[in-house]
């Protein structure tokens, strides 16, 4: 017999995460393939990790002094914490945080050296004194609210080590919206599991881009269908700049990509990619 599920997550940073679709507790899907897989899969970019940690690496080094010991990093949204065995490898003392229980249960599987907090940014401990926290893949858009994503910010700044650094991954929507197609669908085998990914996007909402990813996995016997939908915000790089020196950021850069030496001339030089990279420090 054949069943087919039909129900709607809102996911990670989104107010109302944590829902999950019926007969599938913990966020486990037949056959054993988790929503942490399926993210992993289509949305993990972890060809990056090097370059991404790499770009970390340099960002700590420019106002640390050589014999400082081991930095203490944030990795804020960690995900499913592709980023963790690299960061833990290069000494680091690093700390995760990441609101959705599954994505969490996830990273902790992948680096249980790690202490990850199951919380939201919101609820940073401003005491840590981190020298470095990271928002990568872009977890700052999920707080659509202007007034929550300041105090978000604020909070940041509170939470970074005098002259820490925060470093910001987003989509940059201006460059998408300019060179938009249709998002494409992928197909991924797990053993005898099939998953199907569709994307969607919705532009209705003013100053937020709605993504809806349909998921559809099939296997012996059995078909389940269910969606993520992503309420994220559409934040330009002049908005960003605006909102963390609100923050009480200084020294706010843009750079073109992870693999950068230096930044770009301006924050609001035009885009150039698909990401939105900007650091500051406090």
């Amino acid at each position: 017999m054949r069943a087919r599920l039909t129900n709607i997550i809102f996911p990670r940073w989104y107010s109302f995460d944590g829902l999950r679709w019926k007969g599938h507790a913990d966020g486990e899907l037949a056959g054993q393939v988790t929503r942490a897989d399926v993210y992993d899969r289509f949305l993990g970019r972890l060809d990056e990790v090097n370059d991404i940690c790499a770009f970390l690496g340099t960002m700590l080094g420019a106002a640390r002094a050589p014999d400082a010991g081991a930095p203490r990093v944030l990795d804020a949204g960690c995900g499913t914490g592709r980023l963790l065995p690299t960061l833990v490898g290069r000494g680091w003392r690093v700390d995760g945080l990441e609101p959705d229980a599954d994505y969490r249960r996830a990273a902790l599987a992948r680096e249980p050296t790690v202490n990850i907090r199951h919380q939201h940014i919101e609820d940073l401990d401003v005491t840590a004194g981190f020298e470095l926290i990271a928002l990568v893949n872009g977890p700052l858009g999920y707080l659509t609210d202007p007034t929550r994503r300041g105090a978000a910010l604020a909070r940041i700044h509170e939470a970074l080590s005098p002259d820490g650094c925060v470093v910001i991954d987003l989509p940059d929507f201006t460059w998408i919206r300019a060179h938009y197609t249709p998002p494409i669908r992928q197909v991924a085998r797990f053993g005898e599991v099939v998953v199907t990914r569709a994307p969607r996007h919705g532009f209705d909402q003013p100053g937020v881009w709605l993504h809806t990813d349909v998921i559809e996995r099939t296997g012996p016997g059995v078909a389940e269908t269910w969606e993520e939908v992503v309420p994220l915000a559409i934040i330009d790089a002049g908005a960003l700049t605006h909102e963390l020196a609100s923050a009480g950021f200084r020294e706010i850069r843009r750079w073109a990509r992870w693999t950068s030496t230096s930044p770009m001339e301006t924050t609001f030089a035009p885009a150039v990619g698909p990401r939105l990279i900007v650091t500051a420090r406090r």
